[in-house]
């Protein structure tokens, strides 16, 4: 009886230990690299771009250079903060107003998961794809962290949602996984056909079922407008964003890079009337820029992408105070 309860005791510490410190690395990634650039090569510098330099990728150094790549103190360092600067790039264009007002998409959770899961496919095709100057074997680990990341986000977010129960959260984590990665199943079928018009209308058709959760209110405009979307920002991520910029974790996603959704018309030929944005019917909205985030306990936190600010009080309390 004694074993066993020590047993038990021993797995609780370490359970305990391993969101505690999950959620002090996420703390700490904001004080220290959320700039709007998040890295700074000139100011900041990378050991594993220097081992890369000079002894060159893990693919040509055989074997022993993936193991030692796979091992080495620095370059799991280096592939940490790579990757919390990617998936923090994903959060804030989650994060933008404009998906949950003229985006006609509701502030639910699993709206902005559809929309956070939807950047972190972008971000998933390069990292699968080994573009040209990129290393596979980093970047197949560098994916691992960021799915690791967005599981832990998804858990905090489900934790803070009310009336959740601690032993409900593993079974809703799970669904959140299903989802995620249907979608993904889904759009990358609809990147394999062999003529763009063919893609453009099986995304189309997929991004209205998974995001817009087959909402018959959601006009067609505004769904072929998000594949538009969607099209750049893939030929960006793959394309355009160079190797350098990749390593460094520099946001891949541009902040004027978002849906046009101006002038929206029904199905019927007529433009969508959307009301403006209003801060005050926004129960997400923060001021001055400050962006929320949940540990993985579920307990929210407020960070400041440019001052590296981050604390647990809400930023309207520090005001009022």
């Amino acid at each position: 009886i004694f074993g066993r309860k020590r047993q038990c005791v021993v797995k609780l510490l370490s359970v305990m230990f391993t969101v505690t410190s999950r959620t002090s690395r996420r703390i700490a990634f904001h004080l220290q690299y959320a700039t709007p650039l998040f890295v700074d090569p000139t100011t900041r510098s990378f050991s594993a771009l220097d081992d890369a330099t000079e002894t060159g990728s893990a693919s040509a150094r055989g074997p022993l250079g993936k193991l030692w790549t796979r091992m080495s103190v620095t370059a799991q360092r280096d592939r940490a903060v790579q990757a919390e600067c990617l998936f923090a790039a994903a959060e804030r264009k989650t994060n933008c107003t404009s998906w949950y007002s003229e985006g006609l998409l509701p502030r639910t959770f699993r709206a902005k998961q559809m929309v956070l899961g939807l950047h972190v496919w972008l971000l998933h095709r390069r990292l699968a794809g080994a573009q040209s100057g990129d290393c596979a074997d980093e970047n197949k680990l560098v994916q691992e962290h960021v799915f690791e990341l967005l599981w832990t986000d998804a858990t905090g977010r489900i934790r803070a949602e009310p009336d959740v129960p601690e032993m409900r959260v593993a079974k809703y984590l799970k669904s959140a996984q299903q989802l995620t990665f249907q979608s993904y199943m889904h759009y990358d079928h609809a990147l394999s056909l062999p003529s763009r018009e063919e893609a453009h209308s099986d995304l189309s058709t997929a991004l209205w079922h998974h995001v817009y959760q087959s909402s018959s209110s959601v006009p067609d405009d505004a769904v072929h407008r998000l594949t538009d979307y969607v099209f750049a920002a893939h030929d960006h991520v793959l394309n355009v964003h160079s190797p350098e910029y990749w390593k460094e974790g520099r946001t891949p996603f541009p902040d004027n890079m978002l849906p046009d959704w101006s002038k929206i018309v029904d199905n019927e030929g007529k433009v969508l009337r959307v009301p403006p944005y209003d801060p005050a019917d926004d129960p997400w909205f923060l001021p001055g820029g400050w962006l929320a985030a949940q540990t993985e306990a579920g307990e929210r936190y407020y960070w400041h992408p440019k001052t590296r600010k981050a604390q647990w009080e809400h930023p309207d309390t520090i005001s009022a105070a």
